[in-house]
């Protein structure tokens, strides 16, 4: 909402400059696909002095890759 304000407050304080309005192209929003499959995303090593750990990002089947664990 913020930004079609800004946008309109922009064409009123400026009526002399040449303004369009954005394509559709520049409008559309990425949308992330769901993964297909269950999968580990990342995999990170740690070591300390007790040892070696391993961290992993994992992505379950149906779920978005930015809301995985």
């Amino acid at each position: 909402m913020l930004r079609i304000l800004s946008f309109l407050s922009h064409l009123y304080l400026n009526p002399n400059e040449d303004t369009r309005l954005p394509s559709v192209e520049d409008l559309k929003i990425e949308r992330e696909v769901p993964m297909q499959e269950d999968c580990i995303l990342e995999q990170k090593v740690c070591e300390i002095s007790n040892g070696k750990y391993e961290y992993f990002h994992i992505g379950r089947k149906g779920q978005l890759p930015s809301k995985s664990k």
